[in-house]
This record gives C-alpha cells, sequence and structure tokens, in this order.
C-alpha cells in the first residue's frame, strides 16, 4: 500500500496551484531574508500521494532559532513604537498576500 492507495490526489485549488509552482523556498526565513541553516543540514519533504521528493529544506536548529530571536529582538525596538492602526494594516496586508495566492 502507498500513501496514493489512502490519499486522493489533491483537488482544492490552493493545492493544486501550490503543486504547480516550479519552485519552492527551501531556505529559513530570517532577518527579512532567505538564508541556509547555520549547520548546512537539508531534509526531504515527501508528497504523500506518490511519495516522491518535492524538495529539500533547511533543517534550523538550536543555533538557527538563536538567529531568529535575534534578528525579531532587534526588529521589536522599532516595531513596538508603531501604532495599533499601523500594525493592523501590515496583518491585514499579510491576509491579502495569502488570499491572492491561494
Amino acid at each position: 500500500i502507498t500513501a496514493g492507495d489512502i490519499l486522493p490526489i489533491p483537488t482544492h485549488a490552493c493545492t493544486r496551484k501550490l503543486m504547480s509552482l516550479p519552485r519552492i523556498e527551501s531556505k529559513l526565513f530570517i532577518n527579512n531574508e532567505f538564508v541556509d541553516a547555520v549547520s548546512g543540514k537539508n531534509f526531504p519533504v515527501y508528497y504523500p500521494v506518490d511519495e516522491s521528493v518535492l524538495c529539500e529544506i533547511a533543517e534550523g536548529d538550536a543555533a538557527d532559532v538563536d538567529e531568529g530571536v535575534k534578528a525579531a529582538q532587534n526588529a521589536y525596538k522599532t516595531f513596538r513604537k508603531s501604532t495599533g492602526p499601523f500594525r493592523a494594516q501590515i496583518m491585514n496586508k499579510l491576509a491579502d498576500l495569502i488570499d491572492d495566492e491561494c
């Protein structure tokens, strides 16, 4: 028995769009940029229907978490001074971008 015997072929529009993307970002997003894991390690991501490898993703560990936390702390120094309406505008823009992709 394979995953294809159990799971149906995706039919949801967002899933179909994701599967047709020419490239899936495989790096970690830290400090507003895509970076490799500090260790340089990656792990495979499998498509459950046929168990083919979709891509290799950077395998973050404690060193990467530390980098992310440092970046977030630095960003917060200015972001905490922003107004509630400005923060809401940013969150609404993010939601719109997600909706546009799906």
